[in-house]
């Protein structure tokens, strides 16, 4: 009995703190935006809905999320036949260079775009002798969040068409049919179903996206909903309450797409590899093989080398807009910056305890959660899955809304201003990544080897410490690096969340970047882009490849 009960207390009390962090705030906001003094109204709705404003923001939401997603498919669906079915060359490097957008910030690009493309001292304008381009537009907005979100399409793309039973594409060529027939009238009806999915994701993470419309988008008044509630909630009269409508509708459009990708995916039928199908036909580029050579190419220099090596060369300028002559190259803004600017080194040190916190209290939380929804006949252990994704579905700005309207004293608890609720948010958000690859890898371990330590005398904890968790190792590391990375460069939740004290790497570069120094914000963002590459490379070596890209 007594090592039911220790068990029992361990599983609820990881259940309850689930609820209570994650999906309290969010009933709370829903609650807030519908009740006016205990009695139910959609005042607030009509009003909010009734200023211009706010309908603007939502149109350009709409037509950003619309754009991006046409935008990224052409890309992401190109490369992804490329690499996925075709004998290009070297098509593993490929997929991991073209794969560094997923992990990387999108705002990371907005601060190399502004400088390339600023209207008054942007370098390609500079070097052109005109203003022909202008960032600080939607059609800026679009073009940065295309050139890193269409990584959601590419990599469905690819895995889907890794998954395929190659027979059918097999079968039509020997009938006679051309590779583009082929492609049109069997593979891309086959995958299309994974490619909607990622095309909904995109849709959703450009629809949630704070960086890229904040840094491009506000300096010329063009909002979206993410930036309005952000501008919302600093002003002073009324400000909150109409964020939290605002929230409310935000939240609304990116669950009933993501309930419509989840849709999809039940009635996906793709045949999977298996037998002798498990080779993969792949598609010869004959003539075309230098051409497209060149184009993926120039494709990896729009891509990654430009935008990268602008924020590089940005940040090694002594004297910042002198040019990149050799002269005007140092790394002496790199002391300045990362041990000279106090609010610097703070948030650094900020940001590093609460990724590290934050990803070991979360995997310990994924896996008892993983192990509660594999492993015992509990009712309703199947929500558990529901619970935790809800926060990582719902758009950051939302979650932090709700964490602040929870707990910043009118429920009993006030954690505002403080590093703890940087901790709530941030597991929260990214308590789905630890709990679905412990779920997986749980699934995979038989359950006879826990029967065995039980049976050889072992408590519960025992089997979970000596059995379980050694098992699991693989997808804990995979877990804890997956939410490390995000945690360490969060800015969307952290923007409304941090207060005087507890500035992270994310707010510090974005105020560096709008308001202050913008060649500081640029060593931050080189910062940045330096240590998730090295935890990806890392994830990837101590997992032989299994995670990682």
């Amino acid at each position: 009995m007594k090592i039911f009960s220790l068990k029992f207390l361990i599983l609820s009390s990881a259940t309850l703190l689930v609820f209570y962090f994650g999906l309290f705030p969010l009933l709370l906001l829903i609650w807030k935006s519908l009740f006016v003094a205990d009695s139910f109204t959609l005042s607030r709705y009509y009003t909010l809905l009734s200023d211009r404003g706010n309908l603007e923001a939502l149109k350009n939401t709409l037509i950003l999320a619309v754009s991006v997603v046409l935008f990224a498919s052409l890309i992401g669906i190109t490369l992804g036949w490329l690499i996925g079915r075709s004998d290009l060359k070297g098509a593993n490097k490929w997929r991991s260079l073209f794969s560094l957008p997923y992990i990387i910030p999108p705002y990371i690009g907005a601060i190399a775009w502004i400088e390339l493309m600023n209207p008054k001292m942007g370098y390609i304008n500079q070097i052109l002798g005109a203003k022909v381009f202008n960032i600080y537009s939607m059609i800026g907005i679009i073009w940065v969040e295309g050139l890193f979100l269409y990584s959601f399409i590419f990599l469905a793309t690819v895995t889907a068409l890794e998954q395929l039973d190659a027979s059918y594409e097999e079968a039509a060529r020997m009938s006679g049919a051309s590779s583009w027939r082929v492609f049109w009238d069997i593979t891309l009806p086959l995958i299309k179903p994974s490619i909607f999915a990622g095309a909904i994701l995109t849709f959703v993470a450009a629809a949630a996206s704070f960086g890229v419309p904040a840094m491009i988008g506000m300096p010329n008044r063009i909002h979206v909903l993410t930036t309005k509630i952000y501008s919302l909630t600093q002003s002073y009269e009324g400000g909150i309450e109409s964020a939290t409508t605002l929230s409310v509708v935000l939240m609304a459009i990116a669950l009933l797409f993501l309930l419509f990708s989840d849709f999809l995916q039940k009635r996906k039928r793709v045949t999977m590899v298996g037998g002798k199908s498990s080779r993969i036909a792949k598609v010869e580029l004959g003539k075309w093989r230098i051409p497209i050579f060149i184009s993926l190419v120039l494709l990896s220099i729009l891509i990654i080398v430009l935008p990268f090596s602008t924020i590089l060369l940005t940040s090694l300028q002594k004297t910042y807009g002198n040019g990149f002559v050799l002269e005007n190259l140092s790394f002496s803004r790199y002391f300045h910056v990362l041990f000279g600017m106090n609010k610097v080194k703070t948030a650094i040190f900020n940001s590093i305890q609460l990724a590290v916190l934050t990803a070991t209290c979360t995997v310990m939380l994924g896996t008892l959660l993983a192990y509660i929804k594999v492993r015992t006949k509990i009712y309703g252990r199947n929500l558990i899955d529901t619970f935790a994704s809800l926060p990582y579905a719902t758009p950051g700005v939302v979650v932090a809304l709700g964490l602040i309207i929870a707990f910043s004293g009118g429920w009993g608890l006030n954690l505002y201003n403080t590093l703890i609720i940087l901790f709530v948010a941030y597991s929260v958000k990214y308590l789905s990544f630890a709990l679905r690859t412990s779920n997986a890898a749980l699934q995979q371990i038989d359950v006879s080897l826990e029967e065995a330590g039980f049976m050889s005398g072992a408590s519960w904890l025992q089997v979970l410490n000596t059995i379980i968790i050694p098992l699991l190792k693989p997808a804990i590391v995979a877990g804890w690096f997956l939410i490390f990375m995000p945690v360490l460069s969060e800015l969307t939740m952290s923007i409304l969340l941090f207060g005087p004290k507890t500035q992270v790497i994310g707010t510090v570069l974005y105020n560096l970047q709008s308001y202050d120094d913008p060649q500081a914000a640029a060593v931050l963002a080189m910062l940045i882009v330096v240590l998730v590459v090295i935890a990806n490379i890392t994830v990837k070596w101590l997992t032989k490849g299994k995670y990682g890209f």
